[in-house]
């Protein structure tokens, strides 16, 4: 009789990025339920423990996709053939369950957002209708550390003197990348994606940084990188987004520009906000941390503050709203500052993230 197999998908508390978000709401994760367990004599199916072939003994991962984990087949320890299904789990360092799967091949890449600079745990054990056996011993492996450029992957420290970007003047300093003049960026030059989000960090300025020259300064562009080269192509095209510290009244003021796929006043696709964030404090000792994150749906921006012990305090919501269509800029550029205008907001920048999907 042939036997049949049980399939189960434990849920996983993941957050969903959602746009229609108020700023009282703030996006938290769920803490991890523990790994499922059995005692040392309460497996009831008589097979081995499978084996883990990769990756093992902390690796160290290149990106912040989870790698594909690989276990041998367990064996039956009474003779008889046995064809089980096998449950993989990936846990955190202390052994609290992120993501499992049960299946029947031997092999699984999980979907669950890797964070920066962490251990991984996982394993992996047989199951069918009659029960499940051991579990295997655990295998480990670590997030990316340093700075690299892959795809639609992207983490640039800035703090190490150099950056995995395209550098356009400025100097490296003991806390990042500096801009030193309007002229001045680093750009990323990424595959086209329509649901991506941008992290950094910048320090050293202060309000109304544009005010003496009459200028509304900007941290941030995005768009189509042929148009880089010449002021009106950049201003005019479909797909111009940047951010910017306003220079008019108590210098705190912002406003985004964001268009996708048409430009126009009036377009549903072109989107322009200013906000007066009375609470905000720009300060020249102060690391604000801004969160760039879009999908096919619409956007988000949010600034907060980060600490020196790496957490963000008073993260808000500046901007989010719709869009008409995803946004899917051809010769996709992210680029620090915004130096096809000179008007690239002289401040310093680290910890750069570019990556598919929402903020992690």
């Amino acid at each position: 009789m042939h036997q049949r197999f049980l399939f189960a998908l434990c849920s996983l508390s993941l957050v969903v990025l959602a746009f229609g978000c108020s700023e009282s709401q703030p996006l938290t994760p769920t803490p991890p339920a523990p790994p499922t367990t059995s005692s040392s004599d309460g497996t009831t199916l008589k097979v081995t423990a499978p084996s883990l072939v990769s990756p093992l003994n902390d690796v160290r991962l290149e990106g912040f996709t989870a790698p594909t984990l690989n276990a041998g087949e367990a064996q039956s320890t009474q003779g008889a053939s046995v064809s089980p299904q096998y449950r993989f789990q990936l846990l955190n360092a202390s052994g609290g369950l992120l993501q499992e799967v049960l299946q029947s091949p031997t092999s699984w890449t999980p979907t669950f957002p890797l964070a920066y600079d962490t251990k991984y745990l996982w394993q992996v054990r047989a199951e069918t209708t009659d029960g499940f056996g051991p579990w295997s011993s655990r295998g480990s492996f670590l997030s990316a550390k340093g700075s690299f450029f892959r795809g639609q992957e992207v983490l640039d420290l800035l703090t190490t003197g150099q950056t995995v970007g395209t550098r356009i003047g400025g100097q490296f300093v003991a806390g990042g990348w500096q801009a030193t003049s309007f002229q001045d960026g680093i750009d990323y030059d990424i595959p086209t994606c329509s649901a991506c989000t941008v992290e950094f960090d910048v320090t050293g300025f202060g309000k109304g940084e544009g005010r003496n020259v009459q200028k509304d300064l900007k941290w941030l562009a995005m768009g189509d990188g042929s148009t880089w080269g010449n002021f009106g192509a950049f201003r005019n095209h479909p797909w111009k987004m940047h951010i910017e510290q306003r220079g008019d009244g108590n210098g705190t003021g912002m406003k985004l520009i964001w268009r996708n796929g048409r430009a126009g006043d009036g377009d549903p696709g072109d989107h322009e906000g200013k906000v007066d964030p009375t609470s905000n404090n720009w300060r020249q000792d102060g690391v604000f941390h801004f969160t760039v994150t879009w999908n096919a749906g619409g956007y988000r921006i949010m600034v907060g503050e980060t600490q020196p012990n790496g957490t963000v305090s008073g993260n808000q919501v500046w901007f989010q709203g719709s869009f008409a269509r995803p946004y899917a800029p051809p010769n996709h550029r992210i680029s620090l500052g915004t130096r096809p205008r000179s008007e690239t907001l002289e401040g310093t920048y680290r910890n750069v993230r570019i990556y598919p999907g929402p903020p992690r």
